[in-house]
């Protein structure tokens, strides 16, 4: 038995091959680069992508910077040639052994050509890892006198053809109209080719539409049956009384290669399964007779693992993860192994031992702790972790590795009084759903580096997020992506990559997404993480709200369309590959076969955009929705000022309608205006185009705040909220809470207070709008027969003299495990109580309420620190009594604490000025946690929101930030830069919302 892989990454040569491949020639034009003529090649690096390669060449710019989509449209309307050498030696090419070119990645409709010829299969998905098997007939063959260490030279060639023209000549052809949803600079009929699709440009993004190759490229040799699938089923029932789960592996090999191995001969395979916590192994053995395996590729075993350890969503458990390494041992004996017969008539011998060692990793992580942690290893962009003897496997030829966590799942959507349940269940236990949707980290996909995900990732596990939505207008993420988010314990809500379209459902197109779907659930299939597996974005919502004329015209057609692709084709491979997987027809909807309201309130999930497109308050808008789990809603902001500045084309286009910043809204609807007219309505609008760029941020965290804190309090009714959306994939106004060079926008860090644990907001009743109301939300559900008990303190703060003016206090108190208590009003007072007796109007007081955690008290005391902790000792909120144009504010004044740790003393009068950063002497290194401390107060009033910006590291986040600063109550902050240097001491500017005054 053989096994080897070469890679075919490196350099390679890149040469346009068809200029504007949808004009006639004679009406093209030049080619705008002189290095392009002529068939003349540039050097490259694969994985690459064409955009990226000439910008590296240095032959076109930045294309961020100012406005590039329209004027290099000629790049993604072109055809593309990459290619370069390989050898082989003649001792490899003349081994009796199959020979595969694997493509992991090929960004999206290309022909391969080997020493001239091409390769019958077309690639036509970038979702799909593609074999072409058994290329040794294309490979130069060496010479007679070559002796066995000469390699031969062969050539590898990869045309990969425009994408808008593919689209435009297949939606054509197509015997109807197939809608899609159009943005500006857009590229039309994206629906009918399996690629990223915002790549064609979307609300929030740019429009390049890259070509590449953008993973790995391999070539392996073997001369044993190779592994095509591996599918990993879970059975708890008898988990409760053993403590035990049984898992089934079923193995699918590659029929072509089972019949290069010598028939009737046993194929020794080795499965371990080893805790990554304890070290503790369940190994089996079994011997495969190739000759009746032959008859139907697949064998099925099942394992016992004792004393097992259940994996856990964030916040509920610990993350406890298994890694399953199947091999194929270099000593296979060439003898008959003793055997018996499984159901399947295959022929095996098994043994199970099961063995402990120690381990110094740990299973999870700590939930609340600002620090950074190492980014694990993880081999990106691999359907399977493979490893052979070239990879210091000195025991294994060849060898698979999979991740799993044990856990039952599923998504509850039985019926109640209300209508349907909407609620994911882990492990038996409700989760309420906290988080955001996921949209790729860049628009060119080889930009994003495994620490780029990390930060993204870590940004949602500090910020209390337990789920994130991999949205379908995307892609299907990296390997090591998967790998953290099930080492987080990050829920995953995984659409298909189908999105705000309809698509074509002829043959070729359904058996071409039949593959994907295999080849995706193949890859990921097996991580604890994803929860949910939905079918499109919005695409049922279309057809239901008869969106575009054609479905006005003929409803009936569109809808079988759908239930073809969505029902026919992917819930039945979901089904047949991964029976307890669950299935979510379309985001939003109310379930298979259930057609109606896709947004009904009492069932399913919702988008709800009733505030930002629909021209609502923010207020009355999120305090009168009803859901039962939000899995979009947003409020867009600007970028920050100091982003804005490196990709405007010149300092007059930072004005809020200059042509370059309305050219980045892509959202025309309500656009730029929609942004200025939400902040004239709760804020002062600055004059200031720096000050209405951290205006809108502020004013995008409280809407957010305000809608959250809203579904949280009404459950169990909601379940989730999934806010739209975490990250950018460039420079421009969009929703997302973390800006495109990885710093938190302030809604991050609302997002950490909003989604703690344990919650307390204020609300103004509803009938009664001079009654305000305390509430107390937690995710302590699962812990039975605990109650918390402690001290609720309401101040009245004065905005004229910086000081308490009224105090309430009681005792509030929560059963945990009631279910009824998931949610509870402790207080109801009236303002006339609050502001009555107090000598201004309300718009010079603001109301803070915290509960006590130093008088907190349990039945079980034990959980009181873990409840502090987890809640970073801070169970808090604000009231503001008016909007906050109306407050009255005085002049601020923040600097460094003369108690701060440097035991530097600065300037008192030193007040907010953008272009004068605090002096460096007044930080502490924390060489440990690679981070900056320092201690920051206002001495003469009160701050809101105060803002803090390093000026002299790219990005980095904050213990804190977007906070209130009272007046002699210092804040201690802690600032992590993304890439720490001890000797490079930060600067920073201080800004609060007095300043916008």
């Amino acid at each position: 038995m053989y096994y080897s892989k070469q890679t075919l990454n490196g350099e390679w040569k890149l040469q346009l091959a068809n200029y504007k491949s949808d004009l006639p020639k004679d009406s093209k034009g030049e080619i705008p680069i002189k290095e392009l003529k002529d068939d003349a090649q540039i050097n490259v690096t694969v994985p690459g992508e064409v955009h990226m390669d000439l910008f590296k060449n240095n032959l076109i710019p930045d294309l961020y910077i100012g406005e590039k989509e329209l004027e290099y449209r000629w790049i993604p309307e072109s055809d593309w040639k990459y290619s370069r050498e390989f050898k082989i030696s003649k001792k490899e090419y003349e081994r009796p052994i199959n020979i595969d070119l694997v493509c992991e990645g090929i960004d999206t409709v290309a022909d391969i050509f080997i020493n001239g010829a091409m390769i019958e299969q077309r690639l036509e998905n970038m979702f799909r890892i593609h074999r072409i098997k058994d290329i040794k007939r294309y490979l130069n063959k060496p010479k007679p006198e070559d002796n066995e260490d000469s390699e031969i030279v062969n050539q590898i060639e990869i045309i990969i053809y425009s994408p808008s023209k593919y689209c435009k000549d297949l939606a054509k052809k197509y015997k109807y109209e197939i809608p899609e949803w159009e943005y500006p600079n857009g590229i039309h009929h994206r629906n009918f080719i399996r690629k990223v699709a915002c790549h064609f440009g979307w609300d929030w993004s740019s429009c390049f539409c890259p070509i590449s190759i953008f993973k790995d490229i391999t070539l392996e040799f073997y001369s044993l049956p190779l592994i095509k699938e591996v599918m990993i089923h879970q059975n708890h029932k008898d988990y409760n009384l053993m403590g035990s789960v049984e898992i089934e592996i079923s193995l699918r090999f590659y029929t072509s290669s089972i019949c290069s191995f010598r028939q009737d001969k046993d194929l020794l395979i080795e499965i371990s399964v080893i805790h990554r916590g304890t070290g503790t192994t369940t190994h089996k053995s079994l011997g495969l007779n190739t000759s009746k395996l032959l008859k139907d590729s697949k064998y099925t075993l099942t394992m016992v693992i004792n004393d097992a350890k259940l994996w856990w969503p964030m916040g509920h458990g610990e993350q406890n993860l298994y890694d399953i390494t199947i091999s194929i041992p270099k000593l296979t004996s060439n003898k008959k192994i003793t055997t018996k017969s499984n159901n399947n008539n295959t022929t095996i011998t098994t043994t199970t031992t099961t063995t402990t060692t120690t381990s110094s990793s740990s299973s999870s992580s700590s939930l609340n702790e600002d620090a950074p942690i190492t980014s694990p290893t993880c081999e990106e962009n691999n359907t399977d972790k493979i490893t052979n003897d070239e990879n210091n496997n000195e025991k294994n030829i060849y060898q698979i590795k999979k991740t799993i966590g044990l856990r039952t799942s599923t998504v509850d959507v039985s019926k109640d009084i209300h209508g349907r349940k909407f609620q994911i269940v882990v492990n038996g236990v409700a989760i309420f759903a906290k988080g955001a949707d996921w949209i790729p980290a860049d628009h060119f996909l080889t930009r994003i580096t495994n620490e780029k995900v990390f930060h993204l990732l870590n940004a949602s596990r500090l910020a209390n997020m337990n789920c994130l939505r991999v949205w379908g207008g995307g892609q299907y993420e990296t390997d090591y992506f998967y790998e953290i988010c099930d080492e987080f314990g990050i829920m995953l809500w995984q659409d298909f990559m189908f999105g705000c379209a309809l698509y074509p459902t002829n043959k070729e197109f359904l058996k071409n997404v039949k593959k994907e779907v295999k080849c995706q659930l193949n890859r990921i299939g097996s991580h604890p993480s994803i929860i949910l597996w939905c079918g499109s974005n919005e695409s049922e919502q279309a057809i239901a709200d008869r969106v575009w004329d054609p479905i006005k015209h003929n409803p009936h057609r569109y809808t079988i369309d759908f239930n073809t692709l969505y029902v026919d084709v992917i819930m039945k491979v979901l089904k047949k590959k991964l029976p307890d997987a669950f299935f979510w027809v379309s985001s939003p909807s109310n379930g298979v076969h259930e057609w109606g309201d896709p947004n009904d309130p009492t069932r399913g999930d919702t988008h709800y955009w009733g505030v930002w497109h629909g021209n609502l308050d923010y207020i009355s808008g999120y305090l009168n929705s009803k859901s039962r789990f939000l899995s979009e809603f947003g409020f867009q902001s600007l970028p920050s000022f100091s982003e804005l500045k490196k990709v405007l084309s010149s300092p007059d286009q930072l004005n809020i309608t200059s042509p370059e910043m309305e050219g980045r809204q892509r959202s025309p609807n309500p656009g730029n205006l929609g942004i200025l007219k939400h902040v004239g309505l709760h804020f002062r609008v600055p004059l200031d185009f720096e000050l209405l760029c951290y205006t809108s941020q502020i004013l995008q965290a409280i809407s957010i705040k305000t809608g959250c804190e809203h579904w949280r309090r009404s459950k169990p009714y909601c379940m989730g909220t999934l806010y739209w959306q975490l990250n950018d994939v460039w420079v421009g106004p969009s929703w997302s809470s973390i800006e495109y060079n990885g710093n938190w926008k302030p809604l991050q860090y609302f997002a950490k207070k909003f989604y703690q644990p344990i919650l307390l907001s204020f609300v103004e009743n509803v009938d009664y709008p001079n009654i305000l109301e305390v509430w107390l939300t937690h995710d302590y559900d699962n812990l039975d027969n605990i109650y918390i008990q402690s001290k609720l303190v309401i101040l009245v703060w004065s905005l004229e003299t910086s000081t308490i003016v009224n105090t309430v206090e009681t005792i509030a108190s929560v059963v945990l495990s009631d279910k009824n208590q998931s949610s509870k009003r402790v207080l109801q007072i009236s303002k006339d109580k609050l502001f009555g007796v107090l000598p201004l109007p309300s718009n010079n007081y603001i109301v803070t309420g915290h509960f006590d955690c130093d008088t907190m008290k349990s039945n079980n005391q034990d959980l009181v620190s873990k409840f502090t902790i987890e809640n970073y000792s801070d169970i808090s909120n604000t009231y503001y009594p008016c909007a906050f144009k109306k407050l009255i504010l005085k002049p601020t004044k923040i600097h460094f604490s003369n108690n701060c740790q440097s035991g530097v003393v600065v300037d008192p009068n030193w007040c907010r000025l953008s272009s004068t950063p605090m002096k460096s002497s007044n930080v502490t290194v924390n060489h440990e946690n690679k981070s900056f401390e320092f201690t920051i107060e206002s001495t003469e009033s009160i701050a809101l929101f105060v803002w803090i910006e390093c000026v002299n590291y790219q990005s980095g986040y904050y213990s804190d930030n977007g906070f209130n600063l009272f007046k002699e109550y210092p804040k201690s902050v802690t600032y992590y830069p993304l890439e720490f240097n001890p000797l490079v001491i930060p600067e920073f500017t201080f800004t609060s919302l007095r300043d916008t005054y």
